[in-house]
């Protein structure tokens, strides 16, 4: 892989932080709405079957995004921020490309009778999110990301970080948003963009 150019600075860390949070978030609007076909089924494995669902896991699925925030505002060294740039950007974008040319679905539940305010929000939550974005899982794979990262520069908080990127990751199938095999999927776009920007690519100094 050719050397890449360190993007991260002191000065400019929080301004390219941002770019890469709104990018990621145009990136899923569009793929939130817009397939090249009609939405594939994937079988429900066993394991699937026996996963219930639990309304109340919403809170977790929806902090997914903190996970990434707060680390990036954890980490100070500016290379490992620019892995991390390269390797969430790489990430959505692969994901991005599958969501278009192979789109997946997921036959969620009823919640007829169910209420409170857990049910609520997963409802709101449905309501936003077409489930056409199943396979892999972005949920997943952005989740595990700013934990290598932070466990590669050895940072003490990584462990807890493992610990909530383990519980979203779970809360992915108890919300209905995802099948295992979306999940393991998504733990193996995470690992190879690791592999890609953390440990095979090269980077300039600023």
């Amino acid at each position: 892989m050719a050397q890449l150019k360190t993007v991260v600075t002191a000065d400019n860390k929080y301004r390219i932080g941002l770019a890469a949070l709104l990018a990621f978030a145009l990136l899923y609007a569009v793929t939130n709405s817009l397939s090249l076909r009609a939405p594939e089924a994937l079988p429900l494995t066993w394991v699937d079957q026996q996963i219930p669902l639990l309304p109340l896991t919403v809170w977790i699925y929806a902090s997914y995004l903190f996970i990434s925030v707060t680390a990036f505002i954890l980490e100070k060294d500016c290379v490992q921020l620019t892995r991390f740039v390269y390797a969430q950007m790489a990430l959505n974008l692969l994901c991005t490309i599958v969501f278009v040319w192979w789109p997946t679905t997921f036959a969620r539940p009823e919640l007829a009778g169910q209420d409170g305010i857990a049910v609520a929000a997963l409802r709101l939550v449905w309501l936003l999110d077409a489930p056409v974005n199943c396979f892999p899982s972005l949920h997943v794979g952005s989740s595990l990301l700013p934990v290598l990262m932070l466990w590669r520069s050895r940072h003490r908080a990584w462990p807890l970080y493992l610990l909530w990127a383990l519980a979203i990751s779970l809360s992915t199938m108890t919300t209905k948003q995802h099948h295992v095999a979306d999940v393991l999927a998504g733990v193996v776009v995470a690992a190879s963009m690791y592999w890609l920007f953390f440990v095979r690519a090269s980077y300039s100094r600023a």
